[in-house]
């Protein structure tokens, strides 16, 4: 059970309700709670009334989701087990499959790392879009699947499509669903089969703005209690510790995003290590989703950069990097800030971490620190929705920089909200 202090923490956030928790944090003065504050008149034509406030209402969300899970964890459980994932001996005959397109896909790319050591079974993340062309290579006979399918809408039509192929074809595969939309296709179709089990946040989480903020951050919540059913009282603890870091974060560096995004830089590096991996590929396409592909962006991680990516970056470039806890892949890390540094590469750093390293303050201009308590220690692997925040403001600023609508940024109609015109092709023999 959780500590009795983790559960008044939560009663006392999560009792006055979102739209209270957003009245008192709209007390803070900063560039993002400005745009909040302005006239519904004037949020309309600019297209600021969703996407602001839906990243400002993550740390609210992030207790919400996780005491949401902690309610449903013994269903959950049993779901695991008799989906062969938990039971030492069925899971080396299940592979786990953590599916979605887009930022959805992401969300697995971030928990993929923690999900395969916390289970001890096989983990995968593949994107519906590859799934859809590619069934019988994802799917192997002598093999029992789980696919944990996250959507905001559950409407997205690779992932509606894949988990109806699956099931018509595939009876050995059973279904997890996590989404943000209660009513979407995904979660509808699953009523009433023993074979899956939806999970659905809360009804804010369903962003309406274009680009996945808040969605993003709880699905990753989501997925990760995934690992933790077994050790609830410190899951909870950890979403405790993300969410006051994520109101650090918001209140204290929001004007330096806007400053950011004002300085023009041409390029976005992002790097993260293991679990932060899929959370700088979720930041690399928030700045281009938001800014309507002006803004050349990319990710990698602290090593991978070298091969390669590492020659685009000049002075016009702003590298953000998700420095990990762990003492052994900083060390990897920081030898990276230095060759940057030695050779004179020009680019502009800004670094994420719960405190920074002894010594290494000069190895980037810009330090954004989590501000928890010295005692508190918040794990790498709970770390990306609290790491996405900085560069979902960035994107917001930029998006407005360019006279963009962050709401609905692409001004051609290029992207939407939600994908459509996707016609389906089976495989032959499906």
């Amino acid at each position: 059970m959780p500590p009795l202090k983790t559960f008044s923490l939560y009663q006392e956030m999560l009792t006055p309700g979102l739209e209270n928790y957003l009245k008192q944090k709209l007390g803070f003065k900063t560039a993002l709670t400005r745009l909040i504050h302005r006239s519904e008149t004037i949020r309309n034509r600019t297209g600021t009334s969703h996407t602001p406030k839906e990243i400002l209402q993550q740390p609210w969300t992030w207790l919400e989701t996780a005491w949401r899970i902690s309610r449903q964890a013994q269903q959950l459980k049993a779901f695991l087990r008799k989906a062969g994932v938990t039971h030492k001996l069925a899971a080396q005959r299940s592979r786990l499959i953590l599916v979605g397109a887009g930022t959805s896909d992401y969300v697995g790319r971030s928990i993929l790392f923690c999900l395969r050591r916390r289970l001890q079974t096989e983990v995968l993340a593949i994107p519906s879009t590859d799934i859809l062309t590619n069934f019988s290579d994802v799917f192997l006979p002598q093999f029992h699947y789980l696919l944990v399918s996250f959507s905001r809408s559950g409407e997205s039509p690779e992932g509606v499509k894949t988990i109806e192929i699956a099931r018509r074809h595939f009876p050995r595969v059973s279904h997890l669903i996590i989404t943000c939309n209660a009513q979407g296709t995904m979660a509808r179709s699953a009523m009433a089969k023993e074979d899956t089990y939806t999970l659905a946040l809360h009804e804010s989480i369903h962003d309406k703005g274009l680009a996945m903020t808040s969605s993003y951050s709880n699905m990753v919540l989501a997925g990760l209690a995934l690992g933790y059913l077994d050790e609830l009282g410190r899951y909870l603890h950890q979403a405790e510790l993300l969410s006051i870091a994520g109101e650090n974060i918001l209140s204290k560096y929001a004007d330096l995003a806007n400053q950011l995004a004002r300085q023009g830089f041409k390029r976005y590096c992002f790097l993260g290590t293991g679990n932060l991996s899929g959370a700088a590929l979720e930041a690399q396409l928030k700045l281009r989703e938001l800014t309507d592909g002006k803004l050349v962006t990319l990710s990698e991680s602290f090593l991978g950069v070298r091969h390669g990516p590492l020659s685009g970056l000049d002075r016009h470039s702003l590298l953000v990097g998700f420095l990990s806890q762990s003492l052994q892949k900083q060390k990897y890390e920081l030898d990276l800030l230095k060759e940057i540094k030695s050779k004179k590469i020009g680019s502009t750093q800004c670094m994420l971490c719960e405190k920074i390293p002894r010594g290494q303050q000069s190895l980037a201009r810009h330090w954004i620190e989590f501000g928890l308590a010295k005692r508190s220690t918040l794990l790498d692997e709970f770390r990306p929705p609290l790491d996405i925040l900085f560069p979902q403001m960035l994107g917001l600023f930029s998006s407005l920089r360019y006279r963009l609508q962050p709401d609905r940024p692409s001004a051609r109609g290029v992207i939407s909200r939600v994908v459509q015109g996707v016609k389906i092709y089976e495989e032959e023999g499906t």
